[in-house]
């Protein structure tokens, strides 16, 4: 070939100028997913969009409802996990009316004013957050962009009560939406659900081991991530100390590594039944309860207290003590 470029549609002067464009008026009719592209391509790559292609994005803005909920997700994953800016993408789907189609739930935090700790409204805050998470972490960027997504529904007065606990409804109805894995629909509900958590480097260690235990300590890390998107994501100086603080506390009783879960204690299920089986409480071939779990759970509180507690000749007095009691508490509840 002799090396003749061919560009019909003047691309190489839309490279030059680093600007998303459309020729053909038909464009995104036919393939609406044309639209969550051209976002995903200016929020990854700088391009600006000409008042062309916004124009056209918004005439066809309905149609991206036809398109398939996996391909739909595809984007927005290429959006979140590789743009240096998601908000870009996002403020562009906003203007053109794509989100309302998609994501209409982001929506009821435009104009939602918040306390004197954020300079932003609802929305402009989300969009803050998610471009100071850091990318490739599709999990801790969703959560940066859906952590308040439950404030607009709980608003009294100045007020959110129980924001998280609703943003995280929410959030996974709006990931199962487009079939995002089930793991990342989970993690992200869990960090919207955990990430009002109090940073009080005061607290007890029991108390700093019963917060690793309500996250997990699988999670800790991602979630200490979204408090420092969202602390820079309020448009206002960073106040961390307190949050640094207890971030050492932390990590420094994850260092310790006592137990965290019940299947770390050193006795299990099988040792409580045959506790209740030799003291005449259940019958030779004893499977099991609702009283095996109670007597785990009461151990494993003993444990989070005094860890050093974790020994199995201590744990098999203390599960004696315990159904001693809990017999006695029974017999007199029955008469």
């Amino acid at each position: 070939p002799s090396g003749e470029l061919i560009d019909p549609y003047g691309g190489e002067a839309d490279i030059r100028a680093r600007r998303i464009d459309i020729r053909a008026p038909d464009t995104f009719r036919e393939d609406p997913l044309r639209m969550l592209r051209a976002a995903q391509f200016a929020a990854r790559f700088g391009y600006a969009p000409t008042s062309r292609l916004r124009t056209a994005m918004a005439r066809a803005a309905p149609l991206v409802r036809t398109v398939s909920a996996e391909r739909i997700q595809e984007e927005f994953v290429k959006l979140l996990s590789q743009a240096n800016r998601p908000s870009v993408g996002f403020e562009m789907l906003r203007e053109t009316g794509v989100l309302a189609e998609l994501w209409p739930e982001l929506l009821e935090g435009v104009g939602v004013e918040q306390n004197e700790w954020h300079a932003y409204d609802v929305w402009h805050h989300a969009l803050a957050s998610v471009d100071a998470a850091p990318p490739g972490d599709l999990t801790l960027r969703l959560a940066a962009l859906l952590h308040d997504v439950g404030k607009p529904r709980t608003k009294r007065g100045p007020h959110f009560y129980r924001h998280e606990i609703v943003g995280g409804d929410i959030a996974r109805a709006m990931l199962d939406r487009y079939r995002f894995p089930h793991n990342v629909s989970q993690a992200t509900e869990h960090l919207v659900r955990q990430h009002m958590y109090v940073a009080d480097p005061g607290l007890s260690d029991a108390a700093v081991r019963r917060f690793i235990r309500r996250v997990g300590p699988a999670n800790i890390e991602r979630l200490f991530a979204l408090r420092q998107a969202d602390i820079r994501g309020s448009g206002l100086p960073k106040r961390n100390g307190s949050n640094e603080a207890f971030e050492a506390r932390v990590r420094s009783e994850l260092e310790r590594k006592p137990p965290f879960s019940i299947r770390q204690l050193a006795l299990t299920g099988d040792d409580v039944i045959a506790a209740l089986v030799r003291r005449g409480e259940a019958p030779p071939d004893f499977r099991g309860d609702e009283r095996v779990g109670a007597a785990l759970h009461w151990l494993f509180e003993k444990v989070t207290d005094e860890p050093g507690r974790n020994e199995r000749s201590l744990l098999l007095q203390f599960l004696e003590q315990y159904l001693q009691t809990a017999g006695l508490a029974e017999r007199e509840t029955s008469h």
